[in-house]
């Protein structure tokens, strides 16, 4: 039976790292940082959204992930049980695709002949299809895994919403926007600072404006595995329309130590044969 977004009013708050969860059962964690969940009131209406239906299945994503994990001798085996190979989450991210405009003039400085000279730029660049993931824990790795392709989008309906939980982010729309907009003004003065071809150059004035255009709220198909491993989280990603995937994770002081011991040993027994029948 197809889920109702009108049923799934369960929500729930991490009181760790603020993130938000939308589901139609009862959540007793956090399904990024293991905390313990809070349930809030629910009043989210998601029939203008997009999404991107999901294509792979659970059961591609574990063996995606044990792939990534299981013939590397460094990585820790906590990451290797099956408990957490099986312990795959499919969720939709709900996100953002926006233009931008990046308006207004920069003025540069350099020096020619012991002479100090100022170039003025008007600027008035336009960003398309920027993806908004407005998620601390988790917006580096989707932008990795994201195909950019915005043209095969569906409209929202519950019939997308099989064994689904909806992620909400947990930055606030206003310290998102401040972040967003700083990283395109980087992009835009970096741009302009590569297009002067003057040596010792520097940016003495800065009034540059990003205005949001149009947007489209879409939801990202994602399947994922966090592993908690000594105080730090870590995230194996899959996008569940195209498959491509991103692990972070890391190799255990344990596991290092008896890598090298066995690599030592066998150079050594190497080198030993060598010398005694050389």
């Amino acid at each position: 039976m197809d889920k109702d977004i009108n049923k799934m009013n369960n929500k729930f708050k991490c009181n760790n790292c603020g993130n938000q969860f939308i589901s139609d059962t009862i959540l007793e964690k956090c399904l990024l940082c293991n905390s313990l969940v809070t349930k809030i009131d629910s009043d989210n209406n998601y029939n203008t959204f997009y999404l991107k239906p999901f294509i792979k299945t659970k059961e591609d994503a574990i063996k995606d992930y044990k792939k990534c994990v299981f013939f590397n001798p460094l990585i820790p085996l906590k990451f290797k049980s099956k408990k957490v190979s099986s312990s795959v989450n499919k969720i939709y991210l709900i996100s953002s695709v926006n233009n931008y405009t990046v308006s207004g003039s920069t003025k540069f400085s350099y020096v020619n002949n012991k002479k100090k000279w100022e170039i003025v730029n008007t600027v008035n660049f336009t960003y398309k299809n920027i993806l908004n993931c407005n998620n601390n824990e988790l917006e580096k790795l989707i932008d990795k895994i994201n195909d950019n392709n915005y043209d095969n989008l569906v409209m929202f309906s519950n019939n997308y919403l099989n064994d689904c939980i909806l992620l909400e982010g947990n930055l606030k729309e206003e310290d998102f926007y401040n972040k967003i907009s700083k990283s395109i003004v980087k992009t835009s003065l970096k741009m302009i600072n590569d297009n002067i071809s003057y040596d010792n150059k520097k940016l003495v004035e800065n009034n540059l404006d990003v205005t949001c255009g149009e947007y489209k709220n879409i939801l990202i198909p994602i399947y994922l595995i966090s592993v908690n491993y000594k105080g730090n989280n870590y995230f194996y990603l899959m996008n569940g329309f195209s498959g491509k995937s991103i692990i972070n994770l890391t190799y255990g002081k344990s596991e290092l130590f008896i890598f090298s011991f066995i690599l030592f040993s066998i150079i050594f027994l190497i080198g030993f044969c060598i010398a005694y029948l050389f």
